[in-house]
């Protein structure tokens, strides 16, 4: 699997954690949470580069894209967000944050992706 992906660029939202730590390029909001996940990818000969991203805003978005050159050839969606309180707690701000992170975002980055190909 590895050798197929070998040379191919692919853009992880999310990539900070949890299971964006896994693939060979990086996007993340908060680039600092990087710096280990650089230097595991750079142990296994890896490259990488990352990229602040956020997901919910299209000028971030564009911004990125334009870093990195263009259109990846694979993307992956994996930034997400959750509310760890009951929903009578639950701000309309909160839903949002869910939603933009969660939902919206798959929409704006695919979108970018497709008018970069």
């Amino acid at each position: 699997m590895v050798d197929r992906l070998d040379g191919k660029t692919a853009p992880v939202t999310g990539a900070s954690a949890g299971l964006g730590r896994q693939p060979w390029f990086w996007r993340a909001r908060q680039l600092d949470a990087l710096d280990e996940v650089c230097a595991e990818i750079a142990r296994a000969d890896g490259k990488l580069s990352a990229v602040a991203l956020d997901v919910t805003d299209s000028e971030s978005i564009a911004a990125a894209f334009t870093e990195t050159g263009g259109a990846p050839d694979i993307l992956v969606h994996n930034a997400g967000v959750s509310e760890a309180k009951p929903a009578l707690e639950m701000t309309a701000l909160d839903f949002d944050r869910v939603i933009d992170t969660n939902l919206k975002d798959v929409f704006l980055v695919s979108r970018r992706w497709l008018q970069e190909e």
